[in-house]
């Protein structure tokens, strides 16, 4: 039975290619001066991506105003969030449709082969580094009235009034994958690195509720239950509240969202919710926005176990010039990642608190995190629009941001010195 679905498998694939080939492409070609249509599938299987590349491709559009007057299709099936899914499809977007579809995903799965040779295929691919898109634009997903009414109600349902406020917070662990798709464990595993203990996060949790807010434990899939703290504003919503749309409502409605360099962090940003990204990983890479606040993890020499400061990675290469929100890079094993100490957690999210009730950053932390973006973000394009490391991160580890002897100022982007070399040169 196995081999006669394989032989017709095969034999489906093969007549929609010919389809493709014979019908579909002709017509593309034939409708491209009067109705150009670009085709793809939504990147939907994880949250990160059906959150971040959706959105800032949709950005993109609304920034450029789609001046080639493109006609978008885009297909999408049992995503990993379905009311983000429908949140997507609902937007009244002109030229762009959203189509959920498990027939024609299929199709579309069997021409991407042939299409992505050519200009009719879109895969809204992104680096996650469009920090001026995300500055220059304005959110373009919301809820509807009754949504916002269903929102408030679970909030009650946790014991969160409407006049409270909450704060999500958030460690990746290999628990989603691992469920998702067990028989890529030996890819989980090398990503593993990134995974953050949430117990690193109760110092931050503890201090939310001391400052009068609810700190809710944020994941669709967790490996364990947080320990009962014996305090009623801590809430461990990812093991006794949580749903699909709630993942979404409180992304958006909390106070900021505490995440670690994540694919949750990204649905937050389509809301131009901040994010505090704890366990930050690469160093040299920002956040979506520029009130968003970083925690980078440190680094360690494989040789002696000692910190290493982030201008001598720099000088050693390690990440330059990366400029996709990847952990994947030649350079990614010439550092070990030290854990996050709690400490720092904590602290940035009293820094977000203190942001956002107008205390404003000592001059000498000023100076240092824009040393910082200066120094070891400024490779990406936008990188001003982007997030800044926490005030405290800068104050505690100056040593390892800036070298000895700094006279406080600003140093030259890397795209100035680019420039400057460029003359020297000629």
């Amino acid at each position: 039975m196995n081999i006669i679905y394989l032989v017709l498998g095969r034999l489906l694939r093969f007549s929609l290619g010919g389809t493709c080939i014979f019908l579909v492409l002709p017509t593309l070609f034939v409708t491209e001066l009067i109705w150009p249509i670009r085709i793809g599938i939504i990147r939907y299987q994880r949250i990160g991506h059906l959150s971040g590349n959706c959105d800032i491709f949709l950005r993109s559009l609304q920034l450029s105003k789609n001046p080639h007057k493109l006609n978008y299709i885009l297909v999408a099936y049992d995503p990993a969030n379905q009311q983000l899914l429908r949140m997507w499809k609902r937007i009244n977007f002109p030229r762009v449709s959203i189509i959920e579809s498990k027939i024609l995903l299929r199709i579309f799965f069997a021409w991407r082969t042939i299409l992505k040779k050519t200009r009719f295929w879109d895969d809204q691919q992104v680096k996650a580094t469009e920090f001026h898109i995300m500055a220059k634009t304005k959110p373009l997903i919301s809820f509807t009235p009754e949504e916002e009414d269903k929102g408030r109600q679970k909030l009650q349902e946790m014991g969160i009034g409407k006049n409270d406020w909450f704060v999500c917070f958030h460690a990746r662990d290999g628990a989603y994958y691992r469920k998702w798709r067990p028989q890529f464990e030996n890819h989980w595993e090398k990503t593993d690195f990134r995974n953050v203990d949430i117990n690193l996060y109760f110092d931050a949790a503890k201090l939310i509720a001391k400052r009068g807010g609810f700190a809710l434990r944020y994941g669709a899939i967790v490996e364990k239950p947080l320990p009962n703290f014996g305090i009623d504003k801590i809430i461990d919503y990812s093991t006794n509240f949580r749903s699909d749309f709630m993942d979404i409502y409180l992304a958006a409605k909390c106070h900021f969202f505490l995440g670690s360099a994540s694919g949750p962090d990204a649905i937050p940003s389509a809301f131009n919710t901040r994010v505090v990204s704890a366990a930050h990983f690469p160093y040299n890479l920002a956040h979506f926005h520029k009130n968003d606040m970083m925690v980078p993890r440190l680094l360690l020499s494989p040789k002696t176990n000692k910190l290493v400061t982030f201008y001598e990675a720099q000088e050693s290469g390690y990440y330059v010039g990366w400029t996709s929100a990847s952990a994947q890079h030649s350079t990614m094993n010439m550092y070990k990642m030290q854990t996050p100490d709690p400490a720092d957690i904590a602290a940035a999210s009293a820094d977000m608190l203190d942001q956002e009730n107008g205390k404003t950053i000592d001059a000498d932390l000023f100076a240092i995190r824009e040393y910082y973006a200066a120094r070891y973000l400024s490779h990406s394009v936008g990188w001003e629009y982007g997030s800044r490391i926490s005030p405290s991160f800068a104050k505690r580890y100056k040593h390892l941001i800036v070298p000895p002897g700094w006279d406080g100022s600003i140093p030259q982007t890397i795209i100035e010195q680019s420039m400057n070399n460029r003359v020297v040169k000629k």
